[in-house]
């Protein structure tokens, strides 16, 4: 794992001739509590997601216009519904560029966040974006999750991959507990496939959010934050495979008569 790196300097006339929007409004119709600093802060994310986007791919392209709207307040809406505790331990898998844990470590200082992605130059943009917004609480790791020697509080992503394969990636990686407002688990930002992915699963969902319950945009419709326990998500050890020996009954013995 590693911290933020000294970021490369970039050619910041462009970013200055874009029009950015202003979203504080957008982001207090969410959170009405959060504070201008924060609100400063998710504003210069944006302007380094987009300057790191002209050189890397790390959102969609025809996001962009949109990118406070799809991307930030997308994941903002994560702390409408779930507050983290103190020293609270969470894992953003398949993070991209950075979300939804960037804005999540801007509005959870006392939380600690590992952003992890397995291609380099996604990480080393996010890398580079925590450093310039000065989160000491954002580590970054490069690699599959599941290699990840470490174990979180809480795990989250925005539909990464179905929810079989994401089981898997990080069935050893939740510890049982209460870290916050909710149980410790899966939060995931998902679409309505969710419903029949956690039935081919047996899984059934802690709490369900749709989001366009909690903001009435049109983006939003058909959009939901899914919480899973971990015990739902822990993977059980194996059974051994031999019955009917006795405890301790020697395997090499044999019976005469």
């Amino acid at each position: 794992m590693t911290r933020p790196r000294q970021p490369p300097q970039f050619d910041r006339d462009s970013a200055h001739d874009q029009q950015v929007p202003a979203t504080e409004s957008l982001y207090r119709e969410c959170l009405p509590e959060i504070s201008t600093e924060q609100v400063g802060r998710l504003q210069q994310f944006a302007a380094l997601l987009r300057e790191w986007n002209q050189r890397v791919n790390v959102i969609s392209r025809k996001d962009t216009d949109s990118l406070e709207e799809r991307h930030i307040l997308h994941a903002i809406l994560i702390a409408r519904c779930v507050q983290f505790g103190s020293g609270a331990r969470i894992m953003d898998i398949g993070t991209g560029g950075g979300l939804p844990g960037i804005p999540l470590a801007i509005l959870f200082p006392a939380a600690r966040f590992t952003l992890v992605d397995s291609i380099g130059k996604k990480i080393r943009a996010v890398s580079d974006m925590a450093g310039q917004l000065g989160l000491c609480n954002v580590e970054t790791y490069r690699g599959r999750a599941e290699h990840l020697p470490a174990s979180f509080d809480y795990i989250t992503g925005r539909a990464v991959a179905p929810m079989p394969q994401l089981k898997n990636w990080i069935a050893s990686k939740l510890v049982r507990g209460r870290n916050g407002t909710v149980h410790n688990g899966l939060l995931y930002l998902k679409g309505s496939r969710y419903d029949e992915e956690c039935r081919a699963l047996g899984m059934v969902p802690e709490h369900v959010w749709p989001l366009h319950d909690i903001i009435s945009r049109p983006y939003f419709q058909e959009k939901y934050l899914i919480h899973i326990r971990a015990e739902g998500l822990i993977r059980k050890p194996r059974r051994s495979t031999q019955r009917g020996r006795r405890p301790n009954q020697d395997s090499s013995s044999t019976s005469t008569s």
